[in-house]
C-alpha cells in the first residue's frame, strides 16, 4: 500500500517537474523575444525621432 502511494507520488512529482520545465522554457523564450521586440521598437522610434529632428533642423 505504501509502495503504491510512493510510486504515485513520484509519478506526480515527475509530471509536475516536466510541466514546470516546459513552462519555464516557454516563459524564458517569450520574455527574451518580448525584450528583443521592445528593443527593436525603441531603436526604430529613436531613429524616426532622429530623422524628424534632422528634418526640422535642416529645413
Amino acid at each position: 500500500m505504501v509502495q503504491i502511494n510512493l510510486i504515485h507520488f513520484y509519478k506526480k512529482l515527475l509530471i509536475t517537474f516536466c510541466f514546470y520545465d516546459v513552462f519555464l522554457n516557454l516563459y524564458q523564450m517569450f520574455f527574451r523575444n518580448l525584450k528583443f521586440i521592445f528593443l527593436e521598437k525603441s531603436i526604430n522610434l529613436y531613429n524616426n525621432l532622429a530623422a524628424i529632428a534632422n528634418g526640422l533642423i535642416y529645413h
